[in-house]
């Protein structure tokens, strides 16, 4: 009597763990990078003051109008673009999108980044859910990853933002 309980509790134990393991297994998301604006410098928040705080003074600034307000910072290997948020000051810019451009910047565990080839990229992006109707666009737990390859299908941009 006493070893049937044993091997039932055995039993019970390890049929709970399979099903524990399946259950974790099916609702896990892949994630290829966990932290892109973390790579790229940005520490805080997406608001112009913030990132110039995490990034120090860019090279350049470019304010434009488009329809509404918008601001591009470039650094070495990348372009911030900012859009205004209702105010008159620089402080209400925040961040809608990183265009990578520079060979510096790299990605997750592969590596990825400008210069990488086409089958590098769905290699390291394969399991990652797709952008609907861009080939080369993944959205990686929020984070939207869209690459533009030249015509030797090597990565010549990144676009990093947060949704459509």
């Amino acid at each position: 009597m006493k070893h049937f309980f044993l091997v039932s509790s055995i039993s019970i134990v390890f049929i709970l763990l399979i099903i524990f393991l399946i259950l974790n297994n099916k609702f896990s998301k892949k994630i290829y990078e966990r932290d892109y604006l973390g790579k790229i410098g940005i520490k805080s928040s997406f608001f112009y003051s913030d990132v110039i705080n995490s990034m120090g003074m860019p090279i350049s600034e470019n304010e434009f109008q488009d329809g509404q307000d918008y601001l591009n910072l470039n650094y070495k290997g990348c372009v911030l673009s900012f859009k205004k948020k209702s105010s008159q000051n620089k402080e209400k810019f925040f961040l809608m999108n990183i265009k990578v451009t520079g060979a510096e910047l790299r990605f997750g565990k592969s590596n990825i980044g400008i210069g990488s080839s086409m089958d590098d990229v769905d290699k390291a992006y394969k399991g990652i859910k797709k952008i609907k109707d861009i080939d080369s666009g993944y959205i990686d737990e929020g984070t939207w990853i869209e690459f533009e390859f030249d015509h030797e299908k090597k990565v010549n941009s990144i676009l990093i933002y947060f949704g459509p």
